[in-house]
């Protein structure tokens, strides 16, 4: 049984993207939105329709930034629990044939090199929040 608070992870493996860059997403983050409410606000005083694409825009900002801020890597009880930009996924320990590093699979962020974790069912899941560029 675990024990799950506001999706902390307590355990004991807790990886996240380093500060620095959180602090990017939610600068960039609160920098796009501004931006498109400004263009959203100047296009509909000027009665110009099309200034309503912006709010799917945003919307689709949203979850992408929240996404990316979020990404972890952690343990709770005998799973890890990798959650990346697209999917979150629970891997028991048993299930986890290796760890290694390389390129990303899949994904917005298939650049750079991060952590792999190699499945027993075959597959191949990049852990995001190690991924580094460069």
């Amino acid at each position: 049984m675990s024990t799950r608070r506001a999706g902390v992870c307590k355990d004991g493996l807790d990886v996240r993207a380093p500060r620095w860059v959180r602090v990017y997403i939610c600068c960039f983050a609160v920098l796009w939105l501004s931006l498109l409410a400004s263009f959203a606000v100047r296009g509909l005083r000027g009665g110009d329709a099309g200034a309503l694409v912006t709010a799917p825009m945003a919307a689709v900002g949203v979850f992408f930034f929240a996404r990316f801020f979020r990404l972890r890597a952690c343990t709770e009880g005998d799973e890890l629990i990798v959650r990346n930009t697209m999917r979150t996924r629970r891997i028991r320990r048993t299930d986890i044939e290796d760890v290694r590093t390389g390129t990303p699979r899949g994904g917005p962020l298939s650049i750079g090199e991060a952590v792999l974790v190699l499945v027993r069912d075959g597959s191949m899941l990049s852990v995001e929040a190690t991924m580094r560029t460069g």
